[in-house]
Order: structure tokens, then sequence, then C-alpha cells
């Protein structure tokens, strides 16, 4: 999937910013893992920054008086419950883009711990506990390494994500000139038997990324930057 150019990050000077508790103007805001540009009133910062941290410290108190499958079934109504409510908001409140949106990321948060305890039996995690507490200016990486975010910034033109083959997701992007950062997920590690950081194979290469790499050296190496709008992927021709 290649990723919608979306020009307002860059053109529109009146684009709202979507965290009043962020310090950096220049933050815009994220692409969700659909493709999904969301920003103004579709976030705020302080539940971004506070939900994993308080949903996790919340599964460890449940974990302390149910037994393994009541939690299990805990996660697994939670997420369904999120899901929803996301899906009700779409139907009868189409215009509320911050109910959406935080009912969206909750079910996200609540179907990444289920995923995990479903598969590995418990969240003791010393890492997650260390991971999530810190402040909450560098909550946007949450979104990026657990969920599937990706940030995105307009000085400098800069996008951090945590997914793999860049050059096809992020053509559009690279086309015009923003730098990709790529974060390590966070994920399980059975070698730990812990959570981790797990970094992408650099190695590893699918031919829609290679093919899409070849491309983007072609046309920067010839076509000035005003002129390569028309080379864009998808509906959305102009930059």
């Amino acid at each position: 999937m290649t990723i919608p150019f979306y020009p307002e990050i860059i053109n529109n000077k009146n684009y709202k910013q979507p965290f009043d508790m962020s310090d950096d103007k220049n933050f815009i805001g994220f692409i969700t893992p659909e493709g999904l540009l969301v920003g103004g009133d579709e976030f705020q910062a302080g539940h971004i920054a506070n939900m994993p941290i308080t949903l996790f410290d919340f599964i460890e108190f449940k974990a302390s008086s149910l037994t393994n499958e009541e939690l299990l079934n805990y996660l697994d109504e939670q997420r369904k419950k999120r899901m929803c409510n996301h899906k009700e908001n779409i139907i009868e409140n189409p215009e509320n883009g911050f109910d959406i949106e935080h009912e969206l990321f909750s079910f996200r948060i609540f179907d990444y711990f289920f995923k995990y305890y479903k598969q590995f039996g418990h969240l003791n995690s010393e890492f997650m506990k260390k991971y999530l507490d810190f402040d909450n200016q560098l909550y946007a990486d949450y979104a990026v390494q657990l969920f599937g975010y990706d940030k995105v910034e307009r000085l400098p033109k800069t996008i951090a994500t945590s997914r793999i083959n860049i050059h096809e997701h992020f053509f559009n992007y690279l086309l015009m000139d923003f730098t990709i950062i790529q974060l390590p997920t966070v994920g399980f590690d059975d070698s730990i038997d812990d959570f981790n950081y797990i970094y992408p194979n650099p190695f590893i290469q699918s031919a829609s990324e290679q093919e899409h790499e070849e491309q983007l050296i072609l046309i920067k190496r010839s076509i000035p930057l005003n002129e390569r709008g028309i080379f864009l992927k998808g509906d959305n021709k102009t930059a």
C-alpha cells in the first residue's frame, strides 16, 4: 500500500495543530495504519500519552485477582466493546472525529495486549514498565512503535514510522523530499521471555519495495521538486 499524499501537511498554513500540550509546533499529527491523516480534533495529547500507561497498569492490577482465562476474556471483551463503539460513532456521529479515533485507539491497545497475553500467558514485563514510564513529550512513540501509526512533522518534513518497505509505503513523501525515520517496533522476544525492540531485517527487500526505490531514484535525479506532483501515486495528484 502506498499512502496517499496529503498536501495540507506542507501547504495549508492554517491547518490546526492537533496537540495543545506539545511544544513542537511542527508536529502535524499521525497517519493511521490504514493510511489516513488524523490531527486537529481527532486526537488529544493527554489521552494518547496516558492511555497505554493507564491500561497496562490496570491490566496488571486485574491480573492479580483474575485467572489467566478470566483476564483473557476481560481483554477480549474490552477490545470488542471498543470496536463496537468505534463503528457506532462512525454511523451515529460521523462528525465527531475525536470519539471515533479515541475508541479506535483504545481498541488497538486492548487488541495489542490481548494477542500477546493469549500467545504467551503473561504480561510480567520489566521492559514495558520502563518503556511506558517516560515524559509525555515522547508520547508519539507509543503510537508508532506499538500500534503502527506514523508521526508527521512539517519542518523539517519528517515522518517517523515502524513500517517496513518504506519506499513503497511512503513513495509520495519521499518523492516530495520528506525524511523517513524508521523506528523499531515493540514486540515479544522469545529469547528473553519479555517485550523488546524488534528491528527489521535490512537485507530483506520485496520486489515491490525495490521497484519503488528505483523509481524514486530515477525521478528525483532528473525532475525538480516543484514538478514532481504528476508522479504522485493514488487519487491525489496535487502537491
